[in-house]
């Protein structure tokens, strides 16, 4: 597996369109892009391009509006959505028509991170996007948003109580 940097954007659009897998660095997490792959986490590279594709409902559209870009994923049906605004992430992204599949195999800080996660896993990777440490290191929140109601399901870098705070304060 090659290593290159957020500058070489263009190796890692040439690696996805001929179906392989490149790891990058978001705010919250390294991950795993990929094209095409269903049930993965969707990353936008814009709010607006994911508000416009996805309804989210009227708890998700609050915590968007004010948690993207960044270390939130919304859970809505069978689908993971978040926004990055990392600059390889965005990068890699727009490259790719705003939006990329990703699959995420937990809280990567570092490509060394994700590395150890996917010798145990069943992927492997064809090249890596290196560019250090990422800014939120305890890793992406998670929330299941349905209509007006919503469920936590990982807490990683926003706190569930700013969750709790932001909706109640975007209900009211």
């Amino acid at each position: 597996m090659n290593k290159i940097g957020c500058e070489n954007v263009e190796e890692a659009v040439s690696v996805l369109k001929k179906g392989g897998y490149v790891a990058f660095p978001t705010e919250a997490s390294y991950v795993i892009g990929v094209r095409g792959m269903k049930n993965t986490l969707t990353i936008y590279s814009s709010l607006d391009k994911a508000l416009n594709e996805i309804n989210l409902g009227p708890i998700g559209r609050i915590l968007a509006n004010k948690l993207w870009p960044g270390p939130l994923v919304l859970k809505s049906g069978k689908k993971f959505i978040t926004v990055s605004n990392h600059p390889c992430a965005k990068k890699l992204i727009d490259s790719v028509e705003g939006k990329l599949s990703a699959i995420y195999l937990g809280n990567a800080a570092t490509l060394d991170d994700l590395l150890s996660l996917v010798r145990r896993s069943l992927y492997s990777l064809n090249l890596a996007i290196d560019n250090g440490e990422v800014k939120f290191r305890k890793g992406y929140t998670v929330v299941k948003v349905e209509g007006y109601a919503y469920r936590m399901l990982v807490e990683g870098s926003i706190p569930f109580e700013l969750i709790e705070r932001i909706i109640r304060e975007g209900i009211v």
